[in-house]
C-alpha cells in the first residue's frame, strides 16, 4: 500500500475532507462564541482543504473516466480493424492447403451489412485454385474482359488496383449467389 494507493483511490481526500469539515464547524463555532478572530480565520483554512479535497476527488473522478472511455474506444477500434489479407482469405476460403497463397491487394468491409464489398486479389497455384472452386457451386460465364459492366456489380465504388479488364481478352467469371444471404455474392 504505498503512496500511489492513496493518490488513485478516494479514500484519502474523503478522510481528509470529512476531518477538515468537522474542524471547520469546531473552530468557526468555537470562534463565533468566544469572538476569537483567529479560530474563525483557521476555519477558513480547513475550508480550503475542504475545497482542495473536492478538487483531487474530481481529478481522480475525471482520471478513471478517462481510462475507461480510452478502453472502450479501443475495443470498438479493435472490432473495427481492418483484417490482413490472409485473414480474409481464410473467412472467404478457409484454410489453404498448400503454400502457394500470396494475397497482393484488398479492400475489406468494415461494417458488413452496410460496406458494400470485400475485393481480394490474390495469386495461388492451380492445386489451391480448384480447391476453392470446389467449395462452392460456381455458375461460371466467359466475358470480354473490357466489358466489366457484364461482370462487376455497378452498385461497388472499385478501389484503383481492381482492374480485371487487364488480365487477357477473356475473363471467365465465377458466381455463386446464395438466396438465403443476398449478402454473399461471390464472384
Amino acid at each position: 500500500m504505498g503512496c500511489n494507493f492513496f493518490m488513485t483511490h478516494p479514500i484519502l481526500p474523503i478522510l481528509i475532507g470529512i476531518i477538515s469539515f468537522l474542524l471547520f464547524v469546531f473552530y468557526l463555532v468555537t470562534g463565533i462564541k468566544r469572538k476569537n478572530f483567529f479560530r474563525f480565520i483557521s476555519s477558513l483554512a480547513f475550508v480550503l482543504v475542504l475545497v482542495l479535497c473536492f478538487l483531487w476527488l474530481g481529478i481522480l473522478a475525471a482520471g478513471k473516466a478517462t481510462s475507461k472511455a480510452t478502453e472502450a474506444i479501443d475495443r470498438v477500434k479493435s472490432k473495427f480493424a481492418s483484417r490482413t489479407g490472409g485473414e480474409i482469405y481464410l473467412a472467404l476460403f478457409g484454410e489453404p492447403t498448400v503454400s502457394c497463397l500470396k494475397v497482393v491487394n484488398k479492400t475489406d468491409q468494415i461494417v458488413p451489412k452496410l460496406d458494400c464489398c470485400i475485393l481480394l486479389e490474390f495469386k495461388t497455384c492451380p492445386e489451391e485454385l480448384r480447391r476453392i472452386i470446389s467449395l462452392e457451386n460456381y455458375h461460371s460465364e466467359v466475358y470480354d474482359s473490357k466489358d466489366t459492366a457484364q461482370y462487376i456489380p455497378t452498385y461497388s465504388p472499385k478501389p484503383r488496383w481492381w482492374t480485371p479488364n487487364n488480365l487477357n481478352k477473356t475473363v471467365m467469371v465465377l458466381r455463386s449467389y446464395n438466396s438465403d444471404n443476398p449478402n454473399r455474392d461471390k464472384f
